[in-house]
C-alpha cells in the first residue's frame, strides 16, 4: 500500500484497518491506494476523515461535544461585541438533531429573499434570515458525515460530501423558494466523477463563468475536478481535473477589467502535498484546456492551508491554516498576502486576535474579514488596521480551547449585511455586525491598472510560544 507521508499503519485487514495519524497531518491527507477499487475508496475516506471507531466520533478534527438539543437560546446566553443575534435556529430545527456542517447563502433573483443554506450531517436546509422559517427536500438523506458543503450557480444549490455512496453532486432546485409554501427540490443523480471517487471534500463555484470545482476528497494529484454549469444548470458537465498537492479549498474570480480583465483565476489552498507542504497556489483557469500555475506563496511555520479569500479592491489574499495554532500553541492566526501580481504572492504579515481558538474558515465583505474560529465563533476583523472588531460566541462551552467544537462557516449576504454562521454543536445563528458601514453587492471591482508599488520584506514573526500540553 502507498501511505501518506505523517501517517503509520498498524495491523491492515480490509476496512477495519486501524491508521494512527500523526498529530500536525491528520485529515484531508493523499488518496490510499489499496488492492480492490473498493476497497481503495473506502481507505481513502477513513484516512482523510481521520478515522472511525465502533465507540463513536472521537477522532481528531472531529466535534468531541454532543450536539446540544433544546430550543432556540436567547442572546444574553452568548458573550458578543458589536453583534447581535437576529436567531438562533438550533439543531432541532435546522439539521434534524444532528451536527452541522458549512453554510452558504442564495439570493431570490425574482424577490431579493435571503435564505441560508445549512448543511449539516445528513442533508440541506434552507432558512428564511428574516423569518427562520426552514424548508427541506422531501425524502432527501445523505449519508453521514461531518464534511458537507454547498454552493449556489442561479437558482441551483450544489452540495457535495467526503461521505462515499452519495452521488458527486447533489444538484437542488430552489426555485421553488419563491412560492407559497416555499420548497426546494433534488434534481437527477447522473454526475461524471472524472475516474475519481463520489467525494468531494468542498466545491467552489464561480458564479460569474458559470463553472464549479470539486476540491479534496481525492489523492495529491490533479483533485481539482471541473464542470461546466452554463449548458444545463441543473446537470452539471465534467470537463476535466487539474492540481498539483492536495486542494483543500479556494475562491475562483473571473475579473472584469484591469490587467487581468477576462481572466478566471483560482487562488487555491494547498493544504499539504509530496515534497512542497501547505501553501497558497494562483491557477488561471480560463482555458479549461490549458490550466497553468502562475505562482505559490506560503508562511512562517505553515502546517495545513485550509481557506482562502481574496479582497479584490485590495489584492490581498487572507489564508487560514487550521493546524497552526493547534501546532504551535499560537492564538487564531491569520495569514495576509499581496497577490497584486499573480505570478509572485507575497507573503505580508499575520494577524490575530489573541484568542487561543482553532480557525477555520472565513469570508471577506467590504474591507471586513468574518471567520468561523470553532470553539470561540465568529470573529470580525477590519482589514485596514487588521483589528478585531467584534465577535459572536457561538460556542460559550469552551472559549479559547483548541479543539473542533463550534463555528464550521460564515457567509455574509451582500445586499442585507447579514451574517449567517454554522456552528456544529449548537445550529444556524443569524447576526448582525453592528459595527460594519453599508454592504457590497457583487460583482467585486477589479484591481487598478497599474499594480500597486512593491510591499516592504515581511519583517520576521515573533518566537511562538511552546505547545500545550
Amino acid at each position: 500500500h502507498r501511505i501518506a507521508p505523517g501517517f503509520h499503519m498498524l495491523g491492515l485487514s480490509g476496512l477495519g484497518s486501524a491508521l494512527v495519524l500523526s498529530p500536525f497531518l491528520l485529515p484531508d491527507a493523499t488518496a490510499l491506494t489499496a488492492p480492490s477499487a473498493n476497497q481503495r475508496r473506502h481507505l481513502q475516506n477513513m484516512a482523510r476523515m481521520a478515522m472511525t471507531s465502533p465507540a463513536g466520533e472521537t477522532h481528531h478534527m472531529r466535534p468531541s461535544t454532543p450536539p446540544k438539543s433544546g430550543p432556540a437560546e436567547p442572546a444574553a446566553n452568548f458573550d458578543s461585541l458589536n453583534v447581535a443575534l437576529k436567531h438562533h435556529v438550533p439543531l432541532s430545527t435546522c439539521c434534524s438533531g444532528v451536527y452541522g456542517s458549512d453554510i452558504w447563502g442564495y439570493t431570490s433573483a425574482a424577490t431579493g429573499k435571503e435564505w441560508a443554506l445549512m448543511c449539516y450531517r445528513t442533508g440541506l436546509s434552507a432558512v428564511d434570515v428574516q423569518t427562520a422559517a426552514v424548508v427541506t427536500a422531501p425524502s432527501f438523506t445523505s449519508p453521514s458525515s461531518v464534511w458537507k458543503d454547498v454552493k449556489v450557480f442561479g437558482h441551483h444549490a450544489y452540495y457535495v460530501t467526503e461521505a462515499l455512496d452519495q452521488p458527486g453532486i447533489v444538484v437542488f432546485d430552489l426555485s421553488g423558494l419563491d412560492s407559497d409554501p416555499p420548497s426546494i427540490s433534488v434534481g437527477p443523480a447522473a454526475i461524471d466523477n472524472g475516474g475519481g471517487p463520489e467525494s468531494s471534500h468542498n466545491v467552489v463555484v464561480d458564479e460569474v463563468s458559470g463553472y464549479l470545482y470539486r476540491v479534496g476528497g481525492w489523492n495529491d494529484n490533479k483533485n481539482v475536478r471541473m464542470y461546466d454549469l452554463n449548458a444545463n444548470p441543473a446537470a452539471p458537465q465534467y470537463i476535466g481535473k487539474f492540481g498539483e498537492g492536495y486542494v483543500h479549498d479556494g475562491q475562483v474570480t473571473t475579473f472584469a477589467s484591469g490587467p487581468y480583465a477576462g481572466k478566471q483565476i483560482f487562488f487555491a489552498a494547498r493544504a499539504l502535498g509530496w515534497g512542497w507542504g501547505a501553501r497558497l497556489q494562483i491557477w488561471d483557469v480560463t482555458d479549461k484546456s490549458a490550466i497553468a500555475l502562475l505562482g505559490n506563496g506560503t508562511w512562517p511555520g505553515a502546517v495545513y492551508s485550509h481557506n482562502v479569500w481574496v479582497d479584490i479592491g485590495t489584492m490581498r489574499a487572507y489564508v487560514g491554516d487550521e493546524l497552526f495554532s493547534y501546532s504551535s500553541g499560537a492564538p487564531t492566526t491569520i495569514f495576509e498576502f499581496n497577490v497584486s501580481d499573480l505570478s509572485s504572492p507575497s507573503f505580508l504579515t499575520s494577524f490575530t486576535n489573541g484568542v487561543g481558538a482553532i480557525s477555520h474558515n472565513h469570508i471577506c465583505r467590504n474591507g471586513r474579514l468574518y471567520v468561523a474560529n470553532y470553539a470561540s465563533g465568529m470573529r470580525v476583523f477590519d482589514l485596514s488596521s487588521r483589528s478585531e472588531m467584534g465577535y459572536f460566541d457561538t460556542y460559550p462551552d469552551g472559549d479559547g480551547t483548541k479543539n473542533w467544537n463550534g463555528a464550521w462557516g460564515t457567509y455574509v449576504f451582500p445586499a442585507s449585511g447579514l451574517v449567517v454562521v454554522s456552528d456544529q454543536n449548537r445550529g444556524l445563528f443569524v447576526l448582525e455586525d453592528l459595527g460594519s458601514s453599508a454592504p457590497s453587492h457583487p460583482p467585486p471591482p477589479s484591481p487598478p491598472t497599474s499594480p500597486p508599488p512593491p510591499s516592504p520584506p515581511p519583517s520576521p514573526p515573533p518566537p511562538l510560544p511552546p505547545p500545550s500540553p
